[in-house]
């Protein structure tokens, strides 16, 4: 049952950023003020500068049916997949009346995770846009965020609610704004938050007993190891939301983010109900592979995007797999999910173009199974654990710039790799990769002799 799990719930754990724009930067922010009142949602977006036309640059073609502009001589529609807003006057602020969008996005954030008792934990960055010269440039972008020529605008959203938030800077009291700058999540809502550890936590009341009583310590457990791998305890301490989205379905699911120092996290299914050993030992996992996102960002390789997502979902993985086996004994052991993995790998990477999202046929499980052979590759490649290896290739490489393929090449050589692995990988990476599970054999072969 185990592998039943796995197999249907690992697409579901994503921290993958979307395909980041090309465009210009601005160098003032525009600015979000949401508010939330008598439980109805208003959103007033004001721009840095003036623009004919803009789009929304996160959960893509969720808003023309559920937003209603409120801008006179503005009009809200769906553009070759984007949420655009265009005028016959140039644009410097809109407002929204919103109508929040609770289902999971591919390869992106929820924009409201709900709650069973009608709270959610709202993503700031759904608020962001990017200015656009007119319909025909929108449309000539072919529904490729990356080809955008417009100005990407810094995201400062500022939040006013009748009911109290969670944040990362603690508690806020209704009533009261709280101002947070890019993407994160905010609980609105009256569950009352716990702290365990450095860990701040929303749980959802209707979760079952079963998985609840213990969770403070089952979370403590894993983030020990993380902390016990990483050499150091996170920076700031994190928050996480988990959600409760019902058992009216059969079987189970799970959907998990990371954004900043935020975990999110929804559970559902029938199988909830009563108790399960394989589902716990499934959680042990699932929370081990979101934390290992949050020591990522803490070690400053902040997520990629979503073609090259076998960096930092394979190291979770494998990082999630060493950490079960510890805390798990019945669920297998590492070296039966690694094998797992790498036979996932090899079935899917016959029939793709390599091992990014788009090579991989746009299936996101390919990043999570030959991301896993690829992280136990790195660590046997380089003379220090996976986590330092991280560690040492945000401090060259991720604080600064994005963490690209090329980057990881380069922060594989500084950590010490020698040059006949580093061409072993960079060939099984980037090169299709038809008779993979030979393809899988060599590079093991190879880095095993190295080592």
């Amino acid at each position: 049952m185990y592998r039943m799990l796995a197999l249907l719930l690992l697409a579901a754990c994503t921290a993958t950023e979307p395909e980041t724009p090309s465009s210009d930067r601005a160098s003032v922010a525009m600015v979000a003020d949401v508010e939330l009142s008598d439980g109805q949602w208003q959103a007033d977006l004001m721009l840095p500068m003036e623009a004919q036309a803009v789009l929304f640059d996160r959960a893509l073609g969720t808003r023309a049916e559920r937003w209603a502009l409120l801008t006179e001589g503005a009009s809200l529609q769906n553009i070759g997949g984007f949420d655009a807003v265009t005028s016959d006057r140039p644009l410097t602020e809109l407002s929204f009346r919103v109508l929040p969008h609770t289902e999971p996005i591919r390869q992106d954030y929820t924009p409201f995770i709900p709650f069973s008792d009608g709270s959610a934990a709202l993503f700031t960055g759904q608020f962001g846009l990017l200015s656009a010269e007119n319909v025909a440039a929108i449309e000539a972008m072919g529904g490729d965020l990356s080809r955008s020529q417009g100005v990407q605008f810094p995201l400062l959203t500022r939040i006013t609610a009748d009911r109290p938030m969670v944040t990362t800077d603690g508690v806020i009291e209704p009533g009261r704004t709280y101002e947070t700058e890019g993407g994160t999540f905010v609980y609105v809502g009256g569950i009352e938050p716990f702290e365990s550890g450095n860990l701040t936590l929303v749980t959802d009341p209707g979760l079952p007993p079963w998985l609840t009583d213990d969770l403070d310590t089952a979370l403590a457990k894993v983030f020990d190891a993380h902390t016990e791998g990483w050499g150091r305890r996170l920076a700031d301490g994190a928050l996480l939301f988990l959600a409760f989205r019902g058992a009216e379905k059969d079987g189970f699911s799970s959907q998990g983010s990371v954004a900043g120092r935020v975990l999110g996290a929804s559970l559902s299914g029938r199988s909830l109900l009563r108790p399960n050993p394989a589902i716990r030992d499934y959680l042990t996992w699932f929370y081990a592979h979101e934390a290992a996102h949050l020591y990522q960002n803490d070690a400053g390789t902040p997520v990629s995007n979503a073609p090259e997502a076998w960096m930092h979902e394979g190291a979770a993985s494998y990082l999630a797999n060493r950490i079960t086996e510890e805390l798990s004994p019945g669920h297998g052991g590492f070296r039966q999910s690694q094998d797992k993995s790498a036979a996932n790998c090899a079935e899917t990477l016959s029939e793709s173009d390599g091992v990014t999202i788009d090579g991989g046929g746009g299936t996101y499980q390919i990043a999570y199974d030959c991301g896993a052979v690829i992280a136990e590759i790195t660590d046997l490649l380089t003379p220090m654990r996976l986590e330092a290896f991280w560690t040492e290739a945000g401090e060259a490489y991720g604080r600064t710039k994005p963490f690209t393929t090329e980057a990881f090449f380069g922060a594989l050589e500084t950590a010490g790799a020698r040059e006949e692995g580093i061409a072993a990988l960079r060939g099984f990476i980037t090169q299709p990769q038809p008779d993979a599970a030979d393809a899988i054999a060599d590079l093991y072969s190879v880095a095993e002799g190295i080592r």
